[in-house]
Parts: C-alpha cells; sequence; structure tokens
C-alpha cells in the first residue's frame, strides 16, 4: 500500500502543476488580450490621426493651387471641353512630351526619342486640324496652337543641333590642322 500511495502523490502533485500552469496561462491569455487590444486602440487613433493630417494636406494644396473640385467640374462639364476629341489630345500629350524632354539641358536625347515624339505629334495634330471643318472650335484652335508651336521647337531643335554639328566640325578641323 505504501507504494501505491507514492505512486499517487507524483499524479496529484502533477495534476495540481498542470492546474497551476493552466490558471498562469489563462491569466497570461488575459494580459496579452487587454494588451493586444490597447496596442490596436493606439494603432487605430494614429491611422485616424495620420487620415486626418492626409486630409488637412490635401485641403492646404487644394487651396494654394488655386484650383477646387467644383472648378475642374465645370470645366469638365462643359462642351468646349468634350467636344475636343482623343487624337487632338494625343497630339498635345505628345508635343508636351517633346518640350519636356527639349527643356532638359543636362540629358542629351537621342533623335530616335526626338524625332517620333515630333513627327507623331505633328502628324496627330496637323490630320485633325485639316480634317476639321469648324476651324473656330476649341478643338480646331487648339490643334492649330499645339501644331505651330510644335514646329517650332522641331526647328529650334534642329538649328540647336546643327549648331552644335557644326562646333564639332570645327574641333575636329582644328585637331586635323595641328597634326599637319
Amino acid at each position: 500500500m505504501d507504494s501505491n500511495k507514492e505512486k499517487q502523490k507524483p499524479g496529484k502533485a502533477a495534476e495540481k502543476a498542470r492546474e497551476k500552469l493552466s490558471e498562469a496561462g489563462e491569466k497570461a491569455k488575459e494580459k496579452l488580450g487587454t494588451a493586444g487590444q490597447k496596442a490596436m486602440h493606439k494603432l487605430g487613433e494614429a491611422g485616424g490621426k495620420a487620415r486626418e493630417a492626409g486630409e488637412k494636406a490635401r485641403e492646404k494644396g487644394k487651396k494654394l493651387m488655386g484650383l477646387t473640385y467644383e472648378r475642374l467640374g465645370v470645366l469638365a462639364d462643359s462642351p468646349a471641353f468634350r467636344s475636343i476629341t482623343a487624337r487632338t489630345w494625343s497630339g498635345v500629350a505628345l508635343a508636351a512630351l517633346y518640350m519636356f524632354f527639349m527643356l532638359l539641358d543636362q540629358i542629351n536625347y537621342r533623335w530616335w526619342i526626338m524625332l517620333p515624339l515630333g513627327a507623331g505629334g505633328l502628324y496627330l495634330l496637323g490630320k485633325q486640324w485639316y480634317g476639321s471643318e469648324d476651324r473656330k472650335s476649341v478643338d480646331a484652335k487648339l490643334c492649330f496652337v499645339a501644331l505651330v508651336v510644335l514646329a517650332i521647337m522641331v526647328v529650334y531643335r534642329d538649328a540647336l543641333l546643327s549648331e552644335m554639328m557644326l562646333d564639332r566640325l570645327e574641333a575636329v578641323k582644328g585637331i586635323k590642322e595641328a597634326f599637319e
């Protein structure tokens, strides 16, 4: 019998240890749960503050630009704005891209980038302008202005390239004469 009691003691001790461990686990879960809830609450507050700061910055940006959604909506809903065709918008976009690349002095863009931009813009704008029957429409006026500006930019870039080539040719001639 003594051996039976000895066997029961470790079993009871193990059972008590399991109960204590289970209680400690429950307490830890409660503490972690409340800590997790507090952390989620703080994250939610920080997200709300960030959202408010973003909205304030957006409002300041609108004020700085002088544009409001109402003004843009009026412009987009106007019949003149809607009468501009996709071909005109594409030509104007190519002209703007050509001008953007032309204004960057520190980067030398090659002919295989600039030539298609200029030719494509001139083609689209010219075809749209010559094809329009009403030359007084907003679409025709925009095409004409963009066509003239793009043509001037193409000629100006060609003149700049010619001047650069002439300078290089003179430098080569100078080097050639120095060796003769």
